[in-house]
């Protein structure tokens, strides 16, 4: 158990020891009579001044000698045993230090600064039931003196008497008011008593006291919390925002309060406080951010995104907060594909790489932007950069190539292409790779070194719909081996089945062939998987439609939604 009381002491009165100057009662003086004794009262005197020289010097073993040699010639004189026992004390000789002070206070009743330090040196020893009594005493004898009252607490808490300590608390504050340290000592008292309403009077008493003093309420709300009493810790938790609107631990507490009751705008509204709060921690506020990171968050994109804004303006130098708008920006574009979410998202990525271009899957999320917004000049010269930074990372070399493809740029895709090869060691995206290849040769038309590339790919990767339909559809385009191309075209649908892109191949290689009904049949499969929405799916259908008879309305409806595409 007195580990537990130690323990006790140390969290309650650890700011407690810098109290009122110490008020003893003086050592009265000798009443020497005849001329003798002031004179062997002065040699006495003397002797302890020479002693106290030493000590303070630090030759504590000669200050003992001449301590020694005066209390055993002078047996009585109680100040000889009193210094000797500051001497014992430094020494760490602390039970022959409490009996020489005990000597003193029989020699000499009245002197408190000697039961003052026979209480500190019992205390020192742990014998605090005997430092009680004389801490009370003190106590007692001076009540406008709290720390005399503060020893008694001390005394009593280690022996478990914590009732008993409540009741020197409240004397200490008698002498010296409401204090935040006496107020906290009796909360903890109280909370290790399981008197949790009486913490809580504590602590009203104290922030009425201190009515501007967030913390104070923070503290009630804690406590109610740790009790699974939220919803009566939210007014006290409210209190504190008012009082200060930025407290991010408060508004984070508010937050989880009100995620918990499941009411989201609430939350949003404690969140945003958190985010705008400079002295939060901003790990603390993206891990809060990190889960609406996420597709199922769009329904409220408008607020997360004024929240990313928010974090940025926050902190503006500060890769990581700009690394998150752009995410949740890069996020929503799954529905929301307007240009300006684009923007967002790439001037985002721009401002993280600006602060620190060491993170590679932000380059990457910003090439990917650049892509799919077709921006494919600033790609060529950014992925460069990036491949310059990180030679090893294939991605990079991707979109290299891609972007080079999309301006008919063949010879330069295709270095790049052949380049990122180097540092694939899988075959499946090797074999991409080299569908890509075969690509570039497919725009300079030549077909031989692409038939190459795709066969290659086909060895690989068997199994890739994408290539083995892009393959099929080339050889389609040019009226090369369309049995082998429907085949392929063939394949692509039974690894994809009802894709709209793969069932145009399929149907337009027949149309070469000369099947026109049967590529009628599979081309108005991929108007019902969505090809009513690709221009290029309704140019085939067009030209199906021109060997079929009694279609020219049929004709004209879908030229017109040619032209409606165009407009959109």
């Amino acid at each position: 158990m007195r580990k537990t009381y130690i323990l006790i002491c140390l969290l309650l009165l650890s700011n407690l020891t810098g109290w009122a100057q110490k008020k003893r009662a003086k050592t009265p003086a000798n009443p020497a009579q005849t001329e003798e004794d002031r004179k062997a009262y002065h040699a006495k005197a003397a002797l302890v001044l020479e002693a106290v020289r030493e000590r303070i010097s630090g030759n504590y073993t000669q200050a003992e000698k001449l301590l020694v040699d005066l209390t055993n010639r002078h047996p009585s004189y109680d100040l000889a045993h009193f210094e000797y026992a500051k001497i014992l004390l430094l020494k760490n000789r602390t039970s022959e230090a409490i009996n020489e002070l005990k000597t003193a206070i029989s020699l000499n009743d009245t002197n408190d600064w000697y039961k003052a330090l026979l209480g500190e040196s019992l205390d020192k020893a742990n014998r605090y039931a005997e430092s009680e009594s004389i801490w009370k005493y003190l106590a007692d004898h001076h009540p406008d003196n709290p720390e005399y009252i503060y020893k008694y607490s001390i005394s009593l808490i280690y022996q478990n008497k914590l009732k008993e300590a409540i009741t020197a608390y409240n004397q200490i504050e008698l002498v010296m008011g409401v204090s935040e340290d006496i107020s906290y000592a009796k909360r903890n008292i109280w909370l290790y008593l399981k008197k949790t309403d009486m913490a809580i009077k504590e602590m009203e008493k104290l922030s009425e006291a201190y009515p501007q003093e967030s913390k104070y309420q923070i503290d009630i709300a804690e406590i109610y919390i740790k009790q699974n009493m939220d919803e009566k810790a939210v007014p006290y938790l409210e209190k504190a925002v008012a009082i200060d609107p930025n407290n991010g631990h408060v508004n984070i507490a508010l937050y989880d309060y009100y995620i918990k009751k499941k009411q989201q705008t609430q939350a949003f509204k404690y969140l945003g406080n958190t985010i705008a709060d400079p002295g939060t921690d901003i790990d603390k506020k993206i891990r809060l951010l990190l889960p609406y990171c996420d597709k199922t968050a769009y329904k409220y994109k408008d607020t997360l995104l004024m929240l990313s804004q928010k974090l940025v303006n926050t902190h503006p130098d500060e890769s990581k907060a700009w690394a998150m708008y752009g995410d949740f920006a890069n996020t929503f574009l799954i529905f929301d594909s307007t240009m300006s979410l684009y923007d967002t998202a790439i001037m985002a990525f721009e401002h993280t790489i600006s602060l620190d271009q060491s993170k590679y899957n932000v380059w990457q999320a910003y090439m990917d932007l650049l892509f799919r917004s077709r921006q494919y000049n600033k790609l060529i010269d950014k992925s460069n950069i990036a491949i310059e930074l990180f030679p090893m990372q294939v991605p990079s070399y991707f979109f290299l190539g891609m972007s080079h493809l999309q301006l008919h740029q063949p010879q330069q895709a295709r270095t790049a292409f052949t380049e990122g090869k180097n540092y694939i060691f899988n075959k499946q995206e090797k074999a991409e790779f080299n569908s890509l290849i075969a690509q570039s040769f497919c725009q300079e038309d030549n077909m031989d070194s692409a038939i190459v590339y795709y066969e290659k790919a086909l060895a690989d990767f068997p199994e890739h719909a994408g290539f083995i339909n892009d393959y099929s559809y080339e050889l389609a385009l040019r009226n090369l081996s369309l049995p082998y191309a429907l085949q392929l075209a063939g394949k692509a649908n039974e690894l994809k089945p009802d894709y709209a892109a793969y069932q145009d191949t399929y149907a337009w290689v027949l149309y070469q062939m000369g099947n026109y009904s049967e590529a009628r049949i599979w081309m108005e499969k991929a108007l019902k998987n969505g090809g009513e929405q690709d221009a290029e799916i309704l140019q085939h259908y067009i030209a199906i439609l021109e060997h079929c008879e009694n279609t020219a309305d049929l004709q004209k409806h879908y030229k017109n939604k040619i032209e409606q595409l165009k407009q959109q």
